[in-house]
């Protein structure tokens, strides 16, 4: 143990992920970052398919969409702004256009119920409890895109109701897809707007629902996020100059502790190393780029994606 700062040691996984996985992550910090992450390795991914969502009740209302392939409709989407938007995802779901709109939805929605059909595991991260509840649906909405203030009530929802909400969704994803593992995370970003006291009960909702709910299935687990950066990294060396958010170092911590549980596997590493290899050799910028020497880094730079490629086809760099 290190006599500096508190340790929580990775417990590998017994089922690791390979390159041959395909990985789903929905919600807020960690799936950004690590989502970042395992992109970069060129792991196959669909990170945040509706962009990123805080809150448990509007997460579990999509995924029951896409587990249903529901489409959108133009009762799903309403305009503001001079933008058409939907309260069920991120405002990077806009356009000038409603059917352009939900076309994106729906292409987004198709892909997600194929991919999430064929993936080994599910990362949900959630980040608060505290929720704004549309008045006219009662909906928890993913976000209220600047619509006014007085058209919603902020509600913390309760463990009791988070259980349940999570309980019915992991029930239902698990019949989709058998061979799914559900991997539920708590971003250790804190939402100081709520208030610091505010946070501190929204998060211990978020734990206290997920730990009841991981002692009820055997293909749901909890991972300690939110452990690794409040309880592990409490200097503030490790977050932005927001002091809110984890800076880099803070996020390769994590990085390097996911992987200790679920990459631990030899052959694993070895792509790994291999991919960061490459991509930090497509990311040199020669001085010289007409010199032989430069033309000899570059052909073994495309030797090593070929080989790749040839075993992985799915790799794009």
């Amino acid at each position: 143990m290190s006599p500096f700062f508190l340790e929580l040691p990775p417990l590998s996984s017994t089922e690791p992920i390979n390159y041959n996985d395909k990985i789903v992550l929905m919600g807020s910090c960690f799936v950004e970052h690590i989502g970042n992450m395992l992109g970069y390795h060129k792991f196959q991914t669909l990170s945040n398919p509706f962009g990123i969502i805080f809150h448990p009740l509007p997460t579990v209302q999509l995924l029951d969409r896409v587990l249903r392939n529901e489409p959108f409709t133009e009762g799903d989407i309403f305009n503001h702004s001079d933008l058409w938007q939907s309260f069920e995802t991120h405002s990077s779901f806009s356009s000038s256009n409603p059917a352009e709109l939900l076309e994106k939805l729906n292409k987004s929605l198709e892909h997600t119920h194929l991919f999430l059909k064929e993936s080994n595991y599910l990362f949900i991260t959630l980040g608060t409890a505290w929720g704004y509840q549309h008045t006219s649906s009662e909906n928890i909405v993913a976000n209220c895109h600047r619509v006014s203030r007085q058209e919603f009530d902020k509600k913390l929802a309760s463990s009791e109701e988070i259980e349940a909400r999570l309980k019915d969704i992991v029930q239902k994803l698990l019949f989709f897809n058998p061979f799914l593992n559900i991997v539920f995370t708590v971003s250790p970003v804190r939402h100081t707007k709520d208030g610091i006291v505010e946070n501190n009960r929204s998060k211990a909702n978020l734990i206290t629902a997920i730990h009841n709910l991981t002692q009820k299935y055997e293909r749901t687990e909890y991972y300690p996020a939110y452990e690794l950066v409040i309880d592990c990294l409490r200097d503030y060396r490790f977050y932005t100059a927001d002091l809110v958010h984890p800076n880099d170092q803070a996020v390769m911590y994590i990085w390097n502790h996911f992987s200790k549980t679920y990459l631990h596997q030899e052959e694993t590493q070895s792509i790994i190393k291999a991919t960061n290899e490459i991509q930090r050799g497509l990311a040199h910028r020669p001085m010289h780029p007409e010199s032989e020497a430069y033309q000899k880094f570059k052909a073994s730079l495309i030797q090593k994606i070929t080989l790749l490629q040839q075993r992985y086809p799915f790799m794009q760099f």
